[in-house]
């Protein structure tokens, strides 16, 4: 009779002690992967900064348009998009951040071998929280799946 008033469906069961001492397990794993999913996202938006950064100075220095067109403003908005997504889908969103991330240092590396070496230890700093970011955010995922399971929102 309950389940009939609901409207997604869901079976409200009794949970057990067991059930309790995991949902509290799942709620420090969910404030963990948290915290985790907010150091990518300051790296997201500091990655964004330094582009756009690096794209003000390279038009200064180079004044082209097309460099601006073609290079810095797909990546920026690709950069943008991603950071928007965080909400709803921060694994996709990790994942394509650190692929294009990656991509534009490899074509910049066969431009300029140097560029390895050029800010190193930003580029792992980055590299460090983004991929770190991408497991938590999978974690928090399953987590958050697993207590709607228990019947907790």
């Amino acid at each position: 009779m309950e389940n009939e008033i609901l409207d997604d469906d869901r079976d409200f069961r009794k949970n057990s002690p067991d059930d309790y001492v995991e949902i509290i397990n799942l709620k420090r794993a969910i404030g963990e992967e948290e915290k985790k999913v907010e150091h990518g996202k300051y790296a997201l938006w500091f990655l964004m900064f330094i582009t756009i950064i690096g794209a003000v100075y390279e038009i200064s220095v180079y004044d082209e348009k097309a460099l601006l067109l073609g290079i810095y403003i797909p990546i920026i908005v690709t950069y943008f998009v991603c950071a928007f997504l965080l909400k709803a889908k921060p694994q996709m969103s990790f994942i394509i951040v650190l692929s294009v991330y990656g991509l534009v240092q490899l074509i910049g590396m066969i431009g300029d071998p140097m560029l390895i070496v050029r800010g190193l230890l930003i580029k792992i700093i980055i590299v460090y929280y983004l991929a770190i970011a991408i497991g938590a955010a999978g974690k928090y995922e399953k987590s958050k799946s697993r207590l709607f399971d228990l019947g907790v929102d």
